[in-house]
């Protein structure tokens, strides 16, 4: 068995020395294809055995790869950058290993560490195709980032190399270099693009260069995009991933926040096996309050640990022993926190009339959070009543009085949870599995928290989902004995025995809040007839009509009677 060492170089004097005599006496041919170089690299090769042939640099990997496969007359054909070297424990197995290699096996992937070589810091390791068959048709496709194939369309088979006989250490992605390279490899990516290479294709590499070159806008949308697509099959598939997970994990915005936790989602949907991904979520569901669900995604982490050995990088590995006893603890405060919400039931109510456009909706929303659901039926014709059915919802009859503060305390007086949530059937909650942990965390900080007022989003579904208004409400308070609704319409909860003592509340800020879609443009018209109606009503009746001034006059303003809502 022949095996021939190719190399691409270009002033690579420094490195190159290092490299060839790693394994110069696992070889018996040594080939480097020189593509311009200034310095003593030629001097180098030629004092160490190598064959230099001299190749015009065309802006184009692949095309210089194939023409020292043409030179190249070994069985065996092992290809490195000449910032890449076999570590001194492991080089002296490479002629062993590929005479053991399978004969089904196309090529070898070796376990490749990356090296910040200003700082010696690892960035990661990866298995590399640097090992192939010097079968008839074997060329590179691809200006930059080539990758081999075979003339005939058969796809190669890799088998993997243990990283006890064979790894590789590169230095060559030094963060002082990093934009140097963005640079250079940019244009390379645009030209395969221009050329009809599918740009998602390439997204992985893009999203690399504008990394390194700070613009965070491409960045991320490369990263997204190479994310989205989906595992692909090949070397660190993982590595978008990865780094959008490095960026939002250290910042406090809003959409950061749920970035983090959709990625996450995506990661250990496709990476199932990687230790890394499966922490990584445990925080994310952390900060999101979905304590219980932390604990499980933390135990997942610690059980892959144990005994990873898969393809993609596990960054976890590096100091095994220290990260394990972080992630106990971690999992041991994330489950002291789901412990403290099963200290508290939740009863989610609601009153309906004809929601059968909303009802199944609602339904799917609270049961993320309430041990217990309550709805009470004033007088629905439509299909609202068969759907509960469908879902085995038991549901009480209520003979409507034109008075929302007595049909909710009469679905009150059914319900047995510590913390009641009321909500209209159009009215969801934008993050319902976060809604046990963060009422918790409230109760917790706060031992006499009677009500929680919440972010209510008005949106128009008849245009796009555009935000009509965001306005704050109670949405979620204590069920004991004496708080209840008052008011026939815009009623409010209160301590119905003193309805002047202003309740504790606190504001349960946005990951508690919801949206509305009642106000949009095909179904206000209908419930601003209703509630003028109701309120005209109350004022009859003797009510002061100056607490209703405001209300009324957004009812006739959204009526299109500007006169009165002027007046």
């Amino acid at each position: 068995m022949k095996i021939s060492v190719c190399y691409i170089v270009k002033n690579e004097q420094e490195n190159i020395r290092r490299s060839i005599e790693s394994l110069k006496n696992q070889c018996d041919e040594l080939i480097v294809i020189d593509t311009g170089s200034e310095d003593g690299t030629v001097d180098v090769v030629r004092s160490l055995g190598g064959k230099v042939f001299v190749y015009p640099w065309q802006d184009d990997f692949s095309a210089a790869r194939n023409f020292a496969l043409q030179k190249a007359v070994g069985d065996w054909l092992v290809f490195l950058d000449a910032d890449e070297y076999f570590t001194a424990a492991t080089a002296g197995n490479l002629r062993r290993v590929l005479e053991m290699a399978s004969s089904e096996a196309d090529g070898m992937l070796v376990d490749m560490v990356n090296f910040d070589a200003d700082t010696g810091e690892v960035q990661d390791h990866f298995y590399q195709a640097r090992l192939l068959r010097n079968w008839k048709g074997l060329h590179y496709e691809g200006i930059i980032h080539e990758a081999p194939q075979l003339s005939n369309g058969d796809t190669l088979s890799f088998q993997r190399v243990s990283s006890d006989l064979l790894q590789i250490y590169h230095t060559g992605y030094r963060r002082s270099l990093s934009r140097e390279k963005a640079e250079r490899n940019l244009p390379l990516l645009q030209k395969m693009v221009a050329m009809g290479k599918p740009e998602v294709e390439l997204a992985r590499y893009f999203c690399d260069c504008y990394k390194g070159l700070g613009d965070t806008e491409n960045f991320l949308r490369y990263g997204w995009l190479e994310v989205q697509h989906g595992k692909r099959g090949g070397n660190y598939d993982s590595r978008c991933h990865t780094v959008l997970l490095n960026y939002y994990a250290g910042r406090e915005d809003w959409d950061s926040h749920e970035s983090r936790l959709r990625l996450c989602q995506l990661a250990v949907e496709q990476f199932p096996d990687l230790p890394d991904f499966w922490a990584e979520y445990s925080e994310s569901l952390f900060q999101w309050r979905r304590y219980e669900e932390a604990v499980e995604a933390a135990s997942r982490a610690i059980c892959l640990l144990d005994d990873y050995d898969g393809m993609e990088p596990c960054q976890l590995l590096r100091e095994k022993e220290a990260v394990e006893k972080l992630l106990h603890e971690r999992r041991s405060l994330f489950r002291k926190k789901a412990e403290k919400v099963q200290e508290y039931s939740i009863s989610a109510c609601v009153i309906v009339k004809n929601e059968a456009a909303n009802i199944g909706k609602w339904l799917a929303n609270v049961k993320a959070f309430a041990s217990e659901l309550i709805v009470v039926d004033t007088g629905s014709l439509d299909a609202t009543l068969d759907i509960l059915k469908q879902h085995n919802i038991r549901y009480y009859k209520y003979d409507w009085q034109d008075d929302f503060a007595a049909a909710k305390n009469f679905a009150l007086e059914k319900a047995q949870g510590d913390w009641i949530v009321f909500t209209d059937a159009d009215e969801l909650f934008t993050y319902p599995a976060s809604i046990p942990g963060a009422l918790a965390d409230l109760v917790l900080a706060h031992s006499e928290l009677e009500s929680v007022e919440v972010p209510l989003y008005n949106i128009d579904v008849d245009n796009n989902g555009a935000l009509l208004n965001i306005n704050r409400v109670v949405r979620l308070f204590k069920n004991h004995a004496g708080l209840g609704y008052y008011g026939r319409i815009h009623e409010q909860i209160v301590d119905l025995a003193n309805r002047e003592r202003e309740l504790v509340c606190m504001h349960g800020g946005r990951m508690m809040s919801v949206e509305h879609t009642g106000y949009s443009m095909h179904i206000i018209s209908g419930k601003l007839a209703r509630d003028l109606k109701m309120m005209l009503r109350e004022v009859e009746q003797g009510a002061n009509a100056e607490l209703y001034f405001g209300h009324m006059a957004e009812c006739y303003f959204g009526l299109g009677e500007y006169e009165k809502a002027l007046n």
